[in-house]
């Protein structure tokens, strides 16, 4: 076994326990099977991985250790799934594959048979025997069972033909739940009061060389961060430094020139510090201690992501889009006077990606990927949302909502549409929240479709600045690349009035990127510009809403269809949430009937009325979804919204037919 070379392979892509835990690993199987390297050239380690196969069941029975390693251990299944996976370790290593390899395709049956097996040895056992840490947040639904979603994904792999499970460092869980997404399971966040809050990170930009207290002593590099409590004007530019606490981490850009290494905060800011005599900021400092200075070996030079696309380009959109208190400007040269600011997990995400295109390697505790829980799974959000939560303030019932969230993750593109008055926008609001689980703004697209809607406005466009005119992304692109510097967590866009605009126009190239199968690198083109290329990245949902009862737009052309999974949304006025508010909201239990059952007749005779209307035009609860103003009772309330809203509508839709309407404006506003 080439030790060494299987070393710098680990220590390239993995943290140090991992590092030794696998090299201990590797030399057992060594000494047990003999090189590892002959057996790997000789079938990939497929007769040494045949010999690691031990089942649930295997384990149920009590079953002796079939491998040559002569385990002593008590839990031989947990053992022997740890060799398996360094097996997976030293063919990627052997493959010359990086850490985190694009995933197997898997199939429903190996995802059962892993679920089969999690059934079996109950969750403990499970997430220990692979593993997996037990603090996470998702979980993949099958019937009416969880399951976590990345352990699930892991195990699976070893019911394909390379018959080795993957571990929790081999891949993301954001890749585990689009895999069962794309397979048909409904993957939901849970919340997970343990899971500790997450780290900040910091940037220092600082100059070192020919500062004696910055190049050794007590207040050095890596030692502490130091600075004056105001500015020479007066300002409160050193605010960020009351903001640190213990355990963030902080990189040193040193000298103007490059991240040269990094840091753990060792405790919180000590506003009792004078600034150090001889310097140029004596009188009142803070001083913040560190510990564990690492160096970053090779330094992550300042062009690396400065001056090199496509991570100059993505950096100057961060500015442009609205993100402050960076260390550099729009211009992508660095801010003066700087001195700490937050490393946001976007613009951190940017600098991980310059660097692993720069060294190979990921930055040292880079935990955008997998967040702080010990899963690897995505860190808790701050205000939860699951689809409970949404059900509670939607009409739909729970199979309809499923459903929709299930083609929604599958298809990645869907459209509500309906008529008037279902409640399309609140409830698009509701399921994107849920599919972000979080009501996370941040995260939330929103665009109206008009006539005048460009693609300049959409995708990329030329907008004039006080020196010319500037090429600036459109809002879905400027999204898009928020989004791909966050690539563990779902970003949602939804476009209002889809059909109001010119679609081929508007989306362009987008036609093509949006589709599911096409949100890869891999497919990524040059907009019209021909600058940087785009692709849709996979974390991006769009959210579609269509108004089926106007007349005055042309029908969605196929092309679009294909692209879109289109669902309807209905009238629901027979839902008991909807008499639930109208009791609520102080309608009497004889006004909620009669107004129900009026508007059912109405819907009736719209829906017989195939010829010029039919099930699109219907009336919707939503326009009852009000509450009486203080000034009116429940039929002043009804009345108005018949007179002012109700029958505005029916002369639109029988505008050929007046006698018609008048029937019903007599019928809707007869007296109880």
């Amino acid at each position: 076994m080439n030790e060494s070379g299987f070393r710098e392979w680990l220590e390239a892509n993995y943290r140090p326990n991992t590092v030794n835990t696998k090299l201990f690993e590797a030399r057992k199987l060594a000494a047990a099977y003999g090189d590892l390297d002959n057996a790997f050239d000789a079938d990939r380690l497929e007769a040494v991985m045949r010999t690691l196969t031990y089942s649930s069941k295997d384990s149920a029975q009590g079953k002796p250790d079939p491998s040559k390693l002569q385990l002593s251990s008590p839990n031989i299944y947990r053992d022997l799934s740890n060799f398996r996976t360094t097996i997976s370790y030293y063919r990627n290593y052997r493959d010359g594959t990086p850490r985190r390899p694009k995933l197997t395709t898997l199939t429903r049956e190996a995802v059962e048979k892993a679920m089969d097996e999690y059934d079996a040895l109950g969750f403990e056992e499970f997430m220990s025997a692979y593993n997996f840490g037990t603090s996470l947040s998702h979980w993949a639904i099958s019937g009416n069972r969880r399951y976590p979603s990345k352990a699930i994904v892991g195990v699976a792999h070893q019911y394909l033909s390379s018959g080795a499970p993957l571990d929790n460092e081999q891949f993301r869980g954001s890749d585990a739940r689009r895999e069962l997404q794309r397979l048909g399971y409904l993957v939901e966040a849970t919340s997970n009061e343990a899971m500790t809050p997450n780290r900040r990170f910091w940037i220092e930009k600082t100059i070192v060389s020919e500062r004696r207290d910055r190049e050794s002593g007590e207040h050095g590099l890596g030692r502490a961060l130091w600075s004056p409590q105001r500015s020479k004007s007066g300002g409160d530019i050193y605010a960020s430094m009351r903001e640190v606490q213990p355990g963030d981490v902080v990189f040193h850009l040193t000298d103007n020139t490059a991240i040269t290494g990094l840091s753990i905060v060792d405790a919180a800011v000590d506003d009792t510090f004078r600034g150090i005599g001889g310097t140029a900021w004596e009188g009142d400092a803070y001083r913040i201690a560190l510990k564990d200075f690492e160096e970053l070996a090779p330094p992550l030079e300042r062009n690396a992501f400065l001056a090199t696309e496509p991570f100059a380009t993505e950096l100057s959109e961060l500015v442009r889009a609205g993100a402050s208190r960076l260390f550099y400007n729009r211009k992508l040269e660095l801010n003066q006077g700087a001195y700490l600011t937050e490393a946001t997990p976007t613009l951190l995400s940017i600098l991980n990606r310059a660097y692993d295109a720069f060294s190979g390697k990921q930055l040292p505790y880079f935990e955008i990927e997998t967040g702080n829980g010990a899963n690897g799974e995505a860190a808790p959000f701050a205000n939860e949302y699951s689809l409970d939560d949404a059900l509670e303030e939607l009409f739909i019932d729970r199979s309809e909502a499923e459903e929709i969230m299930l083609v929604w993750q599958a298809k990645q593109n869907v459209v509500l549409q309906g008529p008037p008055g279902v409640g399309k926008s609140f409830a698009a609001h509701r399921l994107a929240f849920a599919m972000l689980g979080a009501k996370d703004r941040d995260r939330l697209g929103f665009v109206q479709f008009h006539q005048s809607y460009s693609y300049e406005d959409f995708v990329e466009g030329y907008r004039p600045t006080p020196d010319g005119f500037e090429l600036r992304p459109g809002k879905f692109v400027e999204f898009c690349r928020r989004a791909e510097a966050d690539p563990d967590r779902n970003y949602v866009f939804v476009i209002d009035e889809i059909n109001r605009g010119n679609l081929s126009k508007i989306l362009g190239e987008l036609m093509l990127l949006i589709e599911a199968d096409k949100r890869f690198p891999d497919w990524a083109i040059a907009l019209a510009s021909g600058k940087v290329p785009f692709h849709v990245p996979r974390n991006v949902y769009l959210l579609g809403l269509m108004n089926t009862a106007d007349r005055s737009l042309a029908v969605v052309d196929y092309a679009l269809r294909r692209r879109f999974a289109f669902i309807n949304l209905v009238p629901k006025l027979s839902s008991p949430k909807l008499r639930a508010q109208l009791t609520a909201a102080g309608v009497s239990t004889s006004i909620a009937s009669m107004l129900i059952q009026r508007i059912e007749a109405l819907n009736t005779e719209i829906v017989a009325d195939a010829t010029t209307l039919g099930p699109g035009f219907e009336i919707g609860h939503s326009y009852f979804c009000s509450s009486p103003s203080d000034r009116e009772d429940a039929w002043s309330w009804y009345e108005r919204i018949i007179r002012t809203e109700i029958l505005h509508l029916l002369r639109e839709y029988w505008f050929d037919a007046p006698t018609k309407v008048a029937q019903w404006e007599s019928e809707l506003l007869a007296p109880p």
